[in-house]
C-alpha cells in the first residue's frame, strides 16, 4: 500500500522527482519508524527534557537492546513519572533475567502507574522471577511485598511448585503471601496445599487464603477467623468480614479496625448508601 501512494505521488505529480522524490522517501521512512542507533537513543536518555528521556526509553525497548539494560535499569530511579513506567515497560519487553531484581526493589514505587508497569515487566520476564519474587513475599515494604505476590499470581501454574515449599517457611508472613497467591491460582496441587495448610490451623495461611477457604463447602469456623485476623490479618482481610452477619467476626473486624488506625465512614453510590474504611491520622495497616 505505501508503495503504491509513493506510485500515486508520481502519477499525478509528474514534478516530483529528483531532490522532490527524495523528500517524499525521506518522509516515508520516518513515518515507518526512527533512523537513531541505539547509542544515540541511549544519548537522549541522558536528555534534560522529560519527553525526550520518556521517548528514548520507549525506543530502546522497541529496539529489545540488552544492551540498553543498565541504562533502562537506571532510568527507574529517574525523577519523571513517565520516564520510570517506560523504563519499566521497556525492560519487560526486552526480558532480561538481569533486570528482575531491580525490577523487585521498584515495587517500592508509589506511583501506581509505574508500579503497574513493572508488575507487568515481571510477569513478561516469567519463570526466571518466580525464586526472587519468593524471597521478596518476605519483605518488609509492603509495595514490594504485595506486588510480588501479584506478579506471582499472574504468573500462573508455573510459581505452584516453586511456591510450596514457601508455605512451611519459618516466616509467617512468607507462608501469608504464599497462600495469598496460591488461593489465586487455579490449581489442583494448590488447592491441596492450603487444604494441609487449613488443617493444620495455621494462621498466617488461613489470612492468605481467606477467600479461597470461604468458598468451599463450609465456611471457616467465626474462632479460626478471629485468631488469623488477629494474628496475620491484613486491611484487605478485615474489609472482606467488614459486614460479616456472624456478630463476633463483625465486632472481631472493628476493633481490629479501629486497633489499626481506620474510621468508618458512609458514602452514597449508585445503588444507595454503603459503609466503608479510611485511615486516620495514624498509620494504616496495609492491604495483604
Amino acid at each position: 500500500m505505501k508503495k503504491l501512494m509513493v506510485f500515486h505521488a508520481l502519477l499525478f505529480f509528474p514534478a516530483l522527482t529528483g531532490a522532490g522524490l527524495a523528500s517524499t522517501v525521506s518522509l516515508q521512512a520516518s513515518v515507518q519508524g526512527s533512523t537513531k542507533t541505539g547509542a544515540q537513543w541511549l544519548e537522549q536518555l541522558k536528555s534534560k527534557d522529560a519527553k525526550a528521556r520518556t521517548e528514548a526509553a520507549k525506543e530502546l525497548g522497541e529496539m529489545k537492546d540488552a544492551g540498553a539494560l543498565d541504562a533502562l535499569v537506571a532510568a527507574l530511579k529517574d525523577r519523571d513519572d513517565d520516564v520510570r513506567a517506560q523504563a519499566a515497560e521497556s525492560l519487560g519487553k526486552i526480558k532480561d533475567a538481569r533486570a528482575i531484581n531491580p525490577l523487585i526493589r521498584a515495587l517500592r514505587e508509589e506511583y501506581w502507574l509505574v508500579q503497574e508497569k513493572v508488575i507487568d515487566a515481571l510477569v513478561a520476564i516469567g519463570a526466571p522471577a518466580i525464586e526472587p519474587l519468593i524471597a521478596a513475599i518476605g519483605e518488609v515494604n509492603p509495595g514490594v511485598r504485595n506486588g510480588a505476590i501479584s506478579v506471582l499470581t499472574r504468573i500462573g501454574e508455573p510459581a505452584v511448585e516453586p511456591l510450596l515449599p514457601a508455605l512451611k517457611s519459618a516466616n509467617p508472613i512468607v507462608r501469608r503471601g504464599a497462600a495469598d497467591a496460591l488461593s489465586e491460582i487455579e490449581s489442583p496441587r494448590a488447592a491441596e496445599a492450603l487444604s494441609q495448610g487449613l488443617k493444620a490451623k495455621d494462621l498466617a495461611v488461613i489470612a492468605g487464603a481467606y477467600a479461597h477457604f470461604d468458598q468451599g463447602d463450609q465456611p471457616l469456623p467465626d474462632s479460626l477467623i478471629i485468631r488469623a485476623l488477629n494474628g496475620y490479618g491484613t486491611q484487605e482481610m478485615a474489609e472482606h468480614y467488614l459486614d460479616d452477619e456472624r456478630k463476633q467476626v463483625k465486632a472481631a473486624v472493628r476493633a481490629w479496625l479501629r486497633a489499626k488506625g481506620f474510621r468508618f465512614v458512609s458514602y452514597l453510590t449508585t445503588s444507595g448508601m454503603r459503609r466503608g474504611i479510611e485511615p486516620t491520622a495514624r498509620t494504616p495497616a496495609t492491604s495483604r
